[in-house]
């Protein structure tokens, strides 16, 4: 199916189904409202004209100064060999969609990545802990606000500041004899 005939398709099945939508570098793009997304989802891989059977990714968009967060979900079918791009807006603080995981395997890997990275909510996850960074990390670093490392001097625990090039030892720095050959009857 063209991407105008995939959006067309959508519309008849559910005319809710299709908050927005539009067809950019020959791929479609449907908002989907909150209340209908597994349902879409679900008509979307089930359908024998659709066949979406490849989740692809999901990952998010920061939109700071509208307050809000964009689920972009990519579908392909093998089989039909056509995309489109599922979407999903929510509010940044406390923002929630419900969970893709039971249509698609693969959301699940996705869905705690962008639940990790920007905050949203995936209610119905299975499984939503943290999978990239440590437990202790504050923060969405995928955010457009999160304050990076770079911009913000921070105690470095554990560790002594390194000395000056002559000074010894120092990890990984090579000893001086290391580069004698004992052959010659140099001296270690």
């Amino acid at each position: 199916m063209s991407p105008e005939e995939i959006i067309a398709h959508l519309q008849e099945v559910d005319e809710s189904f299709v908050a927005k939508s539009e067809v950019q570098f020959g791929q479609a793009s449907v908002w989907v409202p909150r209340d209908k997304w597994v349902a879409a989802a679900t008509h979307l891989k089930e359908c024998g004209r659709c066949k979406f059977d490849l989740f692809n990714w999901l990952s998010g968009v920061d939109w700071p100064e509208e307050d809000s967060i964009e689920i972009v979900c990519h579908l392909y079918s093998v089989r039909r060999q056509h995309h489109l791009n599922m979407k999903i807006r929510v509010a940044r603080e406390s923002g929630t969609v419900p969970t893709l995981s039971g249509v698609w395997r693969g959301a699940n890997w996705h869905e705690r990545e962008t639940w990790e990275m920007f905050g949203v909510l995936f209610e119905g996850h299975p499984h939503l802990v943290k999978l990239l960074l440590p437990e202790a990390f504050e923060g969405n670093p995928m955010r457009k606000d999160f304050l990076l490392m770079t911009r913000e001097a921070k105690e470095w625990e554990g560790r002594e500041n390194p000395g000056a090039p002559d000074s010894s030892p120092r990890p990984g720095r090579i000893p001086s004899s290391a580069g004698q050959n004992p052959a010659k009857g140099d001296a270690h």
